[in-house]
């Protein structure tokens, strides 16, 4: 019998196929294929959209993001940048000449520059080492020969850093006196916003003719091959339209385009192998090319829309976190996921319609699954499940050990390349000048009393003493040694401030140290500690306060929803504790490569800490994509043992051929997402690399050593109690039970 393409049911297939279509994703299956031409032609127009949305995007990307609006160190900001113009939006100009510093070239440019400078109305104020104050006076290298000069800029992240482009324009170069160059955070951060917006224009370039390379060597069919690239293609379209859409609403990180946009690209091209490989699967059964799309759609289509929703729900909880950055990630991630499903559940079907009959014309009918290299390779771990449990667990475990060293801090300038002129202005100013400037703490203080002023001195006198210290200064006065430096500040009746210079590093032990020193000394009245130290710990402050509810939410709602697919208590606590595994390991390789140094810390510079958003970012993503595998294989598994005798060695059996049946699309998938995630690790920017190292170690290590090793390993000692629930449970389970 055939089967019409109005069909509800297959004639020609065996009788466990043999089933009505029914369900919303059939129907919106169905509704594509009935008219794939218009189908492809709206997701065309939208991708002309979006890419014409998107060509505005760069413009309204943010790199900052990073920073907790409500902590004591913002709320230092804020009192520093609204009374005494000093933002933490800064950028640096050095002028140096043959002369030195106190050459009169550098002094006349430095000079001009300055008075420029403080006659932009984008400008909230200048420090030069020609004021005749104490802080001017670090502004010196300590050779001589390099004058900096700090400017504070008005504005959002975006605003600084558009205006510190600028002015770097207006004022950087050379002549045969002087020469001027610019850095600084403000200045950093636009140069990370293009380099990360080329980085992922250059990498899209090479990955989606690499993948469909790679998809035509796995599928032995480029027509096969070139329905998933379509399908990515028009999901990283679509993502830069979503992306622009939201950035009307909410900031968006450049690292969040870069990101989802590989996320897109791989997640289009995982779910559209996953009904490709069904939809062959049908085809050898003996099913009609019609009744195959659509029966692929129903089994595997739910699976796409139920992984769809774990990763959806392990990015939402990156919500729990207060940074700009990391909820842009998560907005943004969740956004490309709705969108993979929904290309998966149209254009796929569409594709397969007009061009299903090409994709297996070169094909004969797959070998019997028991002579797959995948049903050896679960067998194996079956035979021996005691020995691969102890050394995969074990060497997981020894891997991830370097995440008990991680210590967080912000990004700075050394996210940039070496060569990179901010980067190089950085290493000027930490190397050669007496104090660290991105190191000063400051004291900010919203009201001052006269007669505070008295514990204000003696405040400040004390601070000048603690170990470390190399001066204060502030609108209440100099400070050096335990001694005031300079005549007694005029009474004051508002809002003051101290700036405690320091040659130690923020990030190191010592400048943690003088930190807690500060917050440990009397205060003489209200007082708001800021500074890229005080920073750095808020930041800590609000992981540590966040991750757990975090964690909680991701573990939950994964958990409920294995529970939900597979009616068994048991896999869904497997899943979690061999994710959590597997993302111990790429966590720990991650602090050992770029926090620690080794391997060349992979072509980047290595400052001693993690940056505070990465492991959120990715423990959130990656515990979604790792699902993604997950969902895949316990579908398979729940079908074949659904379909058996429900014994022990059924268990074994169903888990071995649900293996075999998914190890080539699972390995498939797996590598189109490394290369998907090449073009991160590719990238110059160091931020972007650290996410694309991680996001493929976490991948490789889910798709072989835990889903191919240890996964049939461990279900083969449990046994049938893989599929145990409690029995009060069970009619609960039955009636809401998502069916594959």
């Amino acid at each position: 019998m055939t089967t019409s393409k109005a069909a509800v049911g297959i004639g020609a297939e065996s009788p466990e196929h043999a089933r009505p279509v029914h369900g919303i994703i059939a129907r919106i299956a169905a509704a594509a294929m009935r008219a794939p031409k218009i189908t492809l032609a709206i997701a065309a127009a939208l991708l002309v959209v979006s890419g014409a949305l998107g060509s505005t995007l760069t413009e309204k990307l943010s790199a900052g993001g990073f920073l907790e609006p409500d902590t004591e160190g913002s709320r230092a900001a804020a009192v520093l940048a609204e009374h005494f113009g000093l933002t933490s939006m800064q950028m640096v100009f050095t002028v140096t000449g043959p002369a030195g510093a106190t050459g009169q070239p550098v002094i006349d440019t430095g000079r001009r520059i300055a008075t420029e400078l403080r006659a932009e109305h984008d400008v909230a104020g200048v420090l030069t080492p020609w004021d005749g104050t104490a802080a001017g006076a670090a502004l010196r290298s300590t050779d001589g020969t390099i004058a900096a000069i700090i400017v504070s800029l008005h504005g959002n992240d975006n605003q600084a850093m558009n205006t510190s482009h600028r002015l770097a324009e207006r004022f950087t170069g050379s002549d045969s006196a002087v020469t001027v160059a610019a850095g600084g955070p403000a200045l950093a951060y636009y140069e990370v916003n293009h380099k990360a917006t080329e980085d992922g224009s250059r990498a899209e370039m090479i990955t989606l003719p690499l993948s469909l390379l790679l998809l035509a060597l796995l599928l032995r069919s480029a027509v096969a091959a070139a329905i998933p690239v379509a399908a990515g293609f028009v999901a990283i379209g679509g993502t830069v339209g979503l992306l622009t859409a939201l950035s009307t609403t909410t900031d968006v990180s450049v690292f969040a385009v870069n990101a989802s946009a590989a996320m897109g690209l791989a997640l289009s091209i995982d779910y559209a192998l996953l009904i490709i490989n069904r939809f062959r699967e049908y085809l050898d059964d003996g099913s009609e090319q019609h009744a195959a799309i659509l029966l692929a759609v129903q089994s595997s289509g739910r699976a796409v829309v139920f992984s769809g929703i774990t990763l959806a729900l392990s990015l939402l909880g990156a919500m729990f976190f207060p940074m700009g950055f990391v909820r842009s990630m998560s907005i943004a991630g969740i956004a490309v996921v709705t969108l993979s499903v929904v290309l998966a559940l149209t254009c796929v079907p569409a594709l397969l319609v007009l061009f299903g009959e090409r994709v297996e014309r070169r094909r004969n009918p797959g070998r019997p699954v028991q002579e797959s290299r995948f049903y050896r390779i679960a067998r194996f771990a079956q035979r021996r499940p005691i020995l691969v449990t102890i050394v995969i667990v074990g060497s997981l475990l020894g891997l991830g050990t370097p995440m008990l060293g991680i210590r967080f801090g912000l990004p700075d300038d050394r996210v940039l390349p070496r060569d990179a002129a901010v980067h190089q202005v950085g290493d000027t100013l930490r190397e050669r000048f007496p104090v660290q400037l991105a190191g000063t703490i400051y004291v900010a203080m919203p009201h001052v009393s006269p007669q505070q002023m008295a514990g204000v001195r003696e405040y400040a006198t004390a601070i000048s003493q603690l170990p470390g210290v190399t001066g204060v200064t502030g609108t209440v006065g100099n400070y050096g040694g335990g001694a005031q430096l300079s005549a007694p500040a005029e009474a004051i009746d508002g809002p003051a401030y101290l700036a405690v210079a320091t040659p130690l590093d923020p990030n190191t032990t010592a400048g943690k140290d003088l930190l807690g020193a500060v917050h440990a000394l009397p205060e003489p009245t209200e007082v708001l500690v800021g500074g890229l130290a005080q920073q750095n710990a808020d930041i800590v402050g609000g992981i540590r306060q966040a991750f757990p509810r975090a964690l909680a939410w991701i573990v939950i709602s994964s958990f409920l929803l294995l529970l939900l697919l597979t009616g068994s208590v048991l896999l869904p606590l497997k899943a979690v504790v061999l994710n959590s595994l597997s993302l111990s390991a790429s966590f720990g390789a991650l602090v050992w490569v770029f926090q620690q140094g080794h391997l060349g810390g992979f072509g980047t510079v290595t400052t001693g800490v993690t940056v505070c958003t990465i492991p959120i970012v990715l423990f959130c993503s990656t515990f979604g994509l790792s699902m993604d595998y997950e969902v895949f294989l316990l579908s398979r598994f729940k079908e074949e043992w659904q379909a058996s005798g429900r014994t022990r060695a059924d268990n074994d059996r169903a888990v071995a051929i649900g293996i075999a049946r998914s190890g080539r699309v699972i390995t498939a998938a797996a590598v189109v997402m490394v290369v998907a995630f090449s073009g991160l690790i590719a990238s110059g920017i160091a931020v972007n690399r650290v996410l694309g190292v991680g996001m493929t170690l976490a991948i490789l290590l889910d798709a072989t050593v835990i889903r191919l090793f240890l996964v049939p390993a461990v279900m083969r000692l449990a046994g049938t109690w893989n599929w145990w629930a409690p029995a009060p449970l069970r009619p609960l389970l039955a009636k809401f039970q998502l069916q594959h």
